[in-house]
């Protein structure tokens, strides 16, 4: 537990005293908790609002804007940090279960830099809050550029945002957010790809999985057609951060194109361990290993054919579209047992569905 100074609990108390605070739920004992702990570090129990959905933050957040929002990470209608692009000025902490880094990654797109993990203790909550505030009215040096620096890119001044992204590398060059900072900026004033791409090289070489870095790469070396160093950084990026289901379609995209036909097994196995999955992955998905099973069968490679079909049938919700393709292959390239078997195995795993949760 962070100990703070006279003077810094001075200031914290102070801000405490006046803070008006939004607390997202959609669970009534998830709000009464925060709550409480908020009541127990001297906010008036006036001061704190609380709402069980986005939709219904939303709403709480045009009515009259908050100093701090603590929210849920998973709501019924959405995602806590979706509300940060609504107020990016606001203290916002993000409470979770899921300490993982696709979580994080998420968090981080958003600009999201404090959270909260469940199950927590009320000194949990009282470090994260404290600090939060800490840095707010007794900002450094460092924080100040970077802060003043968000908000001049945010009002459409990337000149002076680079200039102050820059001031922030004087003074703490080991921090790999920086060198996303001002590579982004950099693509804002349409400087040249090669130099873009050398800071976020520098960023990735003090932190290499470094989410905003990685997606720097990926976006400048795409925009360049360079698609095997395009495929590399997003590839990093999905081993890294895998739980993003429009990611992993354009990087099995970009793997077939730049022939990594490997790695879509790779994409196989993250799809399966993924919590929530949707149609448009699952279709591209199966269609690769099906294409695959296809490629394989011309290469006269049928063990390695019949396993990316049947990778390709465990998938798919469309087994009977799938199974029909495949059996034909099989029987022009003289398999017939090997379709017989394929239908067999169809018929097996249509009675037992899968039970994997959805995004629509």
């Amino acid at each position: 537990m962070k100990s703070f100074s006279d003077a810094e609990m001075s200031q914290i108390k102070l801000y405490l005293t006046k803070a008006k605070v939004l607390v997202i739920d959609d669970e009534l004992g998830g709000r009464l908790a925060l709550k409480n702990g908020l009541i127990s570090f001297n906010i008036p129990s006036h001061h704190i609002r609380t709402a069980n959905s986005l939709t219904h933050a939303k709403i709480e957040l045009e009515r009259d804007t908050p100093h701090i929002v603590l929210s849920e990470h998973l709501l019924e209608d959405g995602f806590g940090y979706d509300l940060f692009r609504e107020k990016s000025n606001i203290i916002f902490i993000l409470v979770t279960e899921e300490n993982s880094k696709s979580v994080l990654a998420h968090a981080a797109e958003n600009g999201v830099d404090y959270f909260l993990f469940k199950p927590y203790e009320r000194d949990n909550l009282r470090e994260v809050l404290y600090q939060s505030i800490l840095k707010k009215v007794l900002p450094t040096p460092l924080s100040l550029c970077f802060d003043i620096g968000k908000i001049k890119s945010r009002m459409g001044l990337a000149s002076q945002a680079l200039d102050l992204f820059l001031e922030a590398k004087q003074l703490n060059p080991s921090l790999a957010e920086i060198y996303a900072l001002i590579g982004s900026t950099l693509e804002e004033l349409g400087r040249p790809a090669l130099e873009i791409e050398s800071v976020y090289a520098e960023g990735l070489a003090r932190a290499p999985h470094h989410f905003k870095c990685l997606w720097g790469l990926y976006r400048s070396y795409g925009q360049r057609n360079e698609t095997a160093k395009s495929y590399h950084a997003l590839k990093k990026l999905i081993l890294n951060f895998p739980e993003n289901p429009e990611r992993i379609v354009d990087a099995i995209t970009l793997a077939l194109k730049s022939k990594n036909f490997q790695d879509i097994e790779i994409y196989c196995e993250i799809f399966s361990r993924m919590h929530c999955k949707n149609i448009v992955l699952e279709k591209t998905l199966a269609s690769a290993l099906s294409a695959l099973g296809t490629l394989s069968i011309q290469q006269k490679e049928r063990p390695v054919a019949i396993r990316y079909f049947r990778k390709a049938l465990e998938i798919t919700s469309n087994k009977a579209k799938f199974v029909e393709y495949m059996c034909s292959q099989l029987k022009i390239a003289g398999f017939s047992n090997d379709a017989d078997d394929l239908l067999h195995l169809v018929n097996g795993l249509e009675k037992t569905p899968s039970t994997v949760p959805r995004a629509s």
